[in-house]
């Protein structure tokens, strides 16, 4: 896993995801909360959102390039295979 000392910028980049995520999180469960309602199609688009966040975050912790390609991209925004969900 890479480290603030290791790696200022990747890390850098690490955390970010994350902050973007929160916002994410935050402003739907805003909106839910405001209206008491969403549809489906929303909902879906915003997790899935929210996921691909959380997925570039443990697909790219070990990555040591900050510039990577389209296709390295949409994988790292893929939902992982090398993690088991707990709870």
């Amino acid at each position: 896993m890479i480290s603030l000392s290791s790696n200022p910028v990747l890390w850098t980049l690490l955390v970010q995801e994350l902050d973007d995520l929160r916002g994410h999180i935050e402003s739907l469960v805003r909106q839910m909360a405001t209206d008491g309602r969403i549809d489906d199609e929303d909902f879906e688009i915003q997790v899935g959102h929210a996921y691909a966040h959380l997925n570039r975050v443990w697909n790219r912790r070990n990555c040591l390039r900050s510039e990577i390609s389209d296709d390295e991209w949409d994988a790292a925004s893929a939902f992982p295979n090398d993690l088991e969900p707990i709870g």
